[in-house]
């Protein structure tokens, strides 16, 4: 029989896929003992995979109480929570959650803006708070239909946003380093800078967090982990 694969998880996972994980790789938690050093202490040979998110960064210190970590598999995107250049040294391979929560972040910008420019929570508070009467505060709105809409950068949440922004009949522009031709039509929009625009900075710092997003990087982690315990290209690889 061989010897599982032992994997740091330094994140929270859902309980199906520690389920499933733990049938393949043995499966040690940051997060659940009180003093991380002290498990690496213990283990830190054996571990040959981390599991990892945005918030927990992992440095050249974390790396080397790990001397035979060989892959870094974070449940998230970007890749300013880690030491890259410790990676490149180590010859660690890192793979992340890119394209898992595009249509949820999609969504919740719509969930937003609509929001916003037809003051629902304002609406609704003077609705419950005056009994629906006729004579309620009321608070005009606008529609989104036909209004212009720019999205700064179009990697693959801009470009959930700008097809849904489409089906709202709104013009888009966008601000990239490369044509979006296929997302926004035949030609490139006119140069105005977004900055001149009337418009709504949105900042949804919770946007991906729905049970389909969580579902999807699940799924990824569990597929990942797997090509690589069978020697298998692996899917997302950044490094």
């Amino acid at each position: 029989m061989n010897q599982k694969i032992g994997v740091l998880v330094n994140c929270p996972i859902n309980k199906e896929n520690r389920q499933k994980l733990a049938e393949n790789f043995d499966l040690h938690y940051a997060e659940e003992v009180p003093d991380r050093d002290a498990l690496l202490a213990e283990v830190g040979e054996s571990i040959s995979i981390i599991i990892s998110d945005g918030p927990r960064y992992i440095d050249a210190a974390l790396m080397d109480q790990m001397p035979n970590l060989a892959l870094i598999c974070l449940q998230s995107v970007g890749l300013d929570h880690l030491d890259v250049d410790a990676v490149k040294e180590r010859g660690i391979k890192v793979t992340n959650a890119r394209g898992t929560n595009s249509a949820s972040c999609a969504d919740h910008v719509f969930a937003l803006l609509l929001s916003v420019s037809r003051h629902i929570l304002a609406n609704d508070k003077s609705m419950r708070e005056n009994e629906a009467y006729e004579e309620c505060p009321k608070f005009h709105s606008t529609t989104v239909n036909g209004k212009k809409i720019g999205i700064l950068g179009l990697g693959s949440i801009g470009c959930e946003i700008a097809k849904r922004a489409t089906a709202f009949d709104m013009e888009v522009f966008y601000h990239n380093r490369n044509a979006g031709l296929d997302v926004v039509g035949g030609e490139a929009p006119e140069r105005e800078p977004l900055c001149t625009m009337e418009n709504v900075v949105m900042s949804p710092h919770l946007a991906g967090n729905t049970e389909e997003s969580w579902l999807n990087r699940s799924n990824l982690t569990r597929q990942i982990l797997m090509e690589f315990r069978e020697g298998e290209k692996l899917t997302n690889q950044v490094y």
